[in-house]
């Protein structure tokens, strides 16, 4: 079966004790079956401290935490159980994180989350723009979806029309945005998609104060959504109180933005053949990436500059915030189908004057 990732993606190094923002801490960490049932027969003393660590009770089994941290997570940020058994002891999700994989039938992708500082580095890596590569695995799949060759081929397009650095991010992600709706028109009249279409902007897309009004009401709209870090909400509230400096001090040449705009098609864009909805996830992208954007411009007026570790932090906490909560991932693209703050128009307009 093929699957297709980022060149990137064997670069992926966890940073251990070096990780600033450890993923054992400020969640539950959920325990498979076939681990449980590991821990379940381990033997000596360090199995009977193990199962005293596991919150039996729970649905699905989880590790304790003790002061917001997995209790087996060292004061240096290592894990007992990789000491104490090594790696093919721990459960999947501690294995696995922070990747994430996604099945077509008989096509697999497989990507680094944002969350993880480390991936994040790999991510924003502007040496050169983001590429994919298709690879053989071992696994076998079933038929793929209808819509998946097409979408896919589309999804490719994207890529082409974010990544064009002939013309500037604002006007890419203007055009990316009429791509997307151009796909989403035949979609919805039950033709296939053309990956060709033409990303024509409309005479005149660009308005005075669009670009404020879409930021204003993202972060409004960031503000209704259950925080993870307690941090978070008073972070958006002091980019909403000085929105216009934050917009003066942007840094919307830089290259990061074109690989994170890349990454969040990557990892959703081909959702959409699942629900035939691909315009809602463009906007999703579109926001997302604004999102980082912002809180770049919130460091950037504090600070006078932006070093490589504040943009980790900020990508980092945005995808911790929004990627990593099933319910404020959900709420943005409901709200990217259905608000008219975020309609087509109002979005290409302020797009194309970022």
């Amino acid at each position: 079966m093929p699957e297709y990732r980022p060149d990137y993606y064997s670069r992926f190094r966890c940073l251990a004790s070096d990780c600033r923002e450890t993923c054992c801490a400020g969640w539950e960490i959920d325990i498979d079956p076939e681990s449980a049932a590991r821990y379940r027969g381990l033997s000596g003393p360090f199995g009977e401290w193990l199962r005293q660590g596991i919150d039996w009770g729970s649905d699905p089994l989880c590790f304790r935490l003790k002061g917001e941290r997995c209790v087996f997570l060292t004061p240096e940020n290592l894990c007992e159980i990789y000491i104490n058994c090594g790696e093919d002891a721990l459960c999947a999700i501690c294995s696995e994180h922070p990747r994430f994989h996604e099945q077509f039938g008989g096509h697999r992708e497989s990507g680094l989350g944002l969350c993880c500082e480390a991936a994040a580095a790999l991510i924003l890596d502007t040496a050169a723009p983001a590429r994919f590569v298709l690879l053989d695995s071992p696994e076998e799949g079933g038929e793929e979806p209808p819509l998946f060759r097409p979408l896919f081929a589309a999804r490719e397009r994207a890529f082409r029309i974010v990544q064009d650095r002939a013309r500037p991010f604002g006007e890419r992600m203007a055009r990316l945005l009429e791509f997307g709706a151009q796909i989403q028109d035949r979609l919805d009249e039950g033709l296939p998609p053309d990956p060709d279409a033409p990303a024509v902007l409309p005479e005149g897309s660009a308005e005075e104060g669009a670009l404020s009004s879409l930021c204003g009401g993202l972060l409004s709209l960031l503000l209704e959504l259950e925080p993870f870090d307690p941090r978070w909400p008073g972070r958006i509230e002091k980019l909403c109180a000085r929105l216009p400096g934050v917009l003066a001090a942007r840094c919307s040449g830089d290259a990061a933005y074109e690989n994170l705009a890349v990454y969040f098609l990557f990892r959703y864009l081909l959702k959409s053949v699942h629900d035939g909805d691909f315009l809602s996830k463009i906007k999703l992208a579109a926001l997302l990436t604004l999102t980082i954007l912002l809180l770049d411009g919130g460091t950037l007026l504090d600070a006078g500059t932006l070093s490589p570790e504040d943009r980790l932090r900020s990508a980092a906490a945005c995808s911790r915030e929004l990627e990593y909560s099933e319910e404020n991932i959900a709420a943005l693209e409901e709200a990217c189908a259905w608000e008219e703050k975020f309609s087509l128009e109002r979005m290409e307009a302020a797009f194309s004057a970022l």
